[in-house]
């Protein structure tokens, strides 16, 4: 016969605390993590034509692909861009891709 010890109210009430910390944190980690990435591309200088590449040295999965393209994409919006991006998985780093002006090709 298994003696199992019956689970509390205090201690689910714990665990429940716990969970809700937990998600807490986790919001608070996206929030900071959109301020980074806003403050990142304000340093890029972002011209209208130029698109975004994000590159990243991990695979990723396609979870993960979409929520950095929401959050890339939030930021963008919050700061009135209208730029297209991309994403590439498997080297960290953003560049700024701009079209060559017309006037540069001639030459």
């Amino acid at each position: 016969m298994i003696n199992k010890r019956p689970t509390t109210l205090p201690e689910r009430e714990k665990r429940r605390l716990a969970r809700e910390a937990e998600r807490d944190r986790k919001l608070a980690e996206k929030q900071i993590a959109a301020l980074q990435i806003v403050g990142e591309i304000n340093k890029l200088d972002l011209q209208p034509n130029d698109i975004l590449i994000l590159t990243t040295q991990w695979g990723l999965t396609k979870s993960q692909v979409d929520e950095l393209r929401e959050r890339l994409g939030a930021a963008l919006a919050q700061m009135g861009c209208t730029n297209k991006f991309i994403i590439l998985t498997s080297g960290l780093r953003m560049e700024v891709l701009r079209p060559e002006k017309p006037e540069a090709a001639a030459n």
